[in-house]
């Protein structure tokens, strides 16, 4: 791993040890949320900072390990299997927002929350035209 690598993900794990522990120190009602928002950004930046090196601690000792990965990765087989997986994963994500609108009516959501699931759906459902229609032009 590079040293400058390696600074960035020290850097940015002291970050989130920072903004959790700032996040643990508003105690106040008013600043309830900008506290959650804290402690959740300074977990992520924790434990994306420790795999990171982590990882890259376990690959500097196997090079050989780390360059059957890279290759696996490129891997036109596995990216196929990959892409797959993606669009069945989107399939079900679309499945269940449809059914998800209906969920909140029910339970008697307010009807910002309602228009948002729609909008996500209808957001994903024009991200799929667009790339079809691209992937046609293309071949």
């Amino acid at each position: 791993m590079k040293k400058q690598q390696k600074n960035l993900y020290i850097t940015l794990f002291v970050l989130g040890v920072i903004l959790l522990v700032s996040g643990f120190l508003i105690i106040s009602e008013d600043y309830s949320n900008i506290s959650g928002l804290c402690i959740g950004i300074g977990i992520g930046l924790m434990a994306m900072s420790f795999s990171n090196l982590v990882i890259n601690n376990y690959y500097q000792k196997r090079p050989v390990l780390k360059r059957q990965n890279e290759i696996n990765s490129k891997d036109e087989r596995n990216t196929t299997i990959t892409n797959r997986a993606k669009a069945k994963a989107f399939d079900w994500t679309i499945r269940l927002l449809i059914v998800f609108p209906f969920l909140l009516i029910f339970f008697k959501s307010p009807l910002w929350m309602i228009f948002s699931v729609i909008g996500i759906y209808l957001l994903g459902f024009s991200i799929q035209v667009f790339y079809t229609i691209r992937f046609n032009n293309e071949m």
